[in-house]
């Protein structure tokens, strides 16, 4: 009885979750991150590419680095898809480790990402 009363709480936590993950994949913000930079340095000019899920011009408009002062510097955006976007690091970038942020279609503020670049 009780090994049934489990497959039974399974199936119905797996079948409320699957309209919860297709809420949460529309809601802006939720279905885009990037998860990882590399090269992990650059300097002013080099192409960086950013990993991640979400990162395609029909969600991410345009990408930032944005410094410890919280000053945004805005990339130029070289290719993006899916899983990655190609981006130069801007002029006037200054030097020490900037998190990335997005602008996301539709939305007027950045939404920062836990991933950082060094400049030097």
């Amino acid at each position: 009885m009780t090994r049934i009363h489990g497959t039974f709480v399974l199936i119905v936590v797996v079948l409320m979750s699957i309209p919860m993950v297709q809420l949460f994949a529309t809601l802006p913000g939720l279905a885009v991150a990037i998860q990882q930079v590399m090269p992990q340095e650059a300097r002013v000019g080099d192409v960086v590419t950013a990993t991640g899920y979400g990162l395609d011009a029909a969600h991410v408009e345009e990408l930032y680095l944005v410094d410890s002062q919280q000053i945004s510097y805005r990339t130029q955006i070289v290719e993006q898809m899916d899983g990655a976007i190609f981006f130069k690091v801007p002029p006037k970038t200054p030097a020490g480790q900037l998190r990335l942020a997005v602008k996301l279609a539709g939305r007027p503020t950045l939404l920062e990402q836990t991933v950082f670049l060094t400049v030097f």
